[in-house]
């Protein structure tokens, strides 16, 4: 078995009572990481159980305000948004030039200033 054949799962439902993963309870907020036939008869008998990678994934794809960058107001951010750029990511990692020749009345420095803002979230 490698670790790809593994999921590392919390219990997230609104009733405190434990469920049975495998051969163990797990109350709401504990973790373990079980196989991935276990997994899927858990989340068949759970709905609420939850694995903590697909929730990984589900955030790191969740847009960010990108408002929160000086000089980008709501009108630039749908701009960047219709760029296929929705997080501070796509921002950091694009191209000024790029920018300034999408985004109507923005200038290089200005395009430049948002990814080194971006690329300074990204980092933190």
């Amino acid at each position: 078995m490698t670790d790809s054949d593994h999921h590392l799962l919390t219990v997230r439902n609104d009733s405190n009572e434990p469920v049975l993963v495998g051969d163990r309870r797990l109350f709401p907020g504990q973790r373990r990481r079980v196989h991935e036939a276990i997994y899927t008869r858990a989340k068949a008998k759970y709905p609420d159980l939850t694995c903590l990678d697909q929730v990984k994934a589900e955030a790191e794809n969740k847009p960010d305000d990108l408002t929160e960058i000086s000089g980008l107001g709501k009108k630039r951010a749908e701009a960047l948004h219709q760029l296929g750029i929705s997080t501070f990511a796509d921002l950091a990692q694009a191209e000024a030039e790029f920018l300034d020749q999408n985004i109507p009345n923005l200038t290089l420095a200005q395009a430049q200033g948002w990814i080194e803002q971006a690329q300074a979230l990204v980092e933190a």
